[in-house]
């Protein structure tokens, strides 16, 4: 449910891309959740966390 309300504000805005965080998740990456404009949820790609090395 809010990953469609991210969605609507990104299409009110005409932004790209947007960020759902859940801060209940047990670790940071489990609780962010990438929203892309125009592309169906099971398309948009996870969230990909660089690692320095």
């Amino acid at each position: 449910m809010h990953g469609k309300q991210v969605l609507t504000y990104l299409r009110l805005m005409h932004l790209p891309v947007g960020l759902l965080l859940n801060f209940g998740a047990g670790t940071m990456k489990e609780g962010l959740r990438r929203i892309v404009n125009d592309l169906p949820p099971e398309e948009s790609p996870a969230l990909r966390v660089n690692r320095g090395g």
